[in-house]
């Protein structure tokens, strides 16, 4: 087994930084798109009144309307309270 040399360290480094610049950058697409298809919509619905602090709200997605849904569920024997 030979040791690197100084182009393949450099090679190597280069290659670390451009894969830590890429799973940077696509975390935080992640996260833009959670806040823009997620996030957001569901502030807008309970601004709107169609779900209180205390409901439990499940989040499916419409495959034939391509977006986001939103739908109240029934918790049996919750103690949620309105605090």
């Amino acid at each position: 087994m030979s040791e690197l040399t100084q182009e393949e360290r450099e090679r190597l480094l280069k290659l670390e930084e451009k894969l830590h610049e890429r799973v940077v950058g696509q975390d935080a697409a992640v996260r833009r798109r959670i806040q823009t298809e997620v996030e957001n919509p569901l502030a807008e619905a309970l601004l709107q009144g169609r779900f209180s602090r205390v409901d439990r709200v499940l989040v499916g997605f419409d495959k034939e309307e391509g977006r986001v849904t939103f739908k109240k569920v029934e918790v049996q024997g919750s103690t949620l309270s309105n605090d």
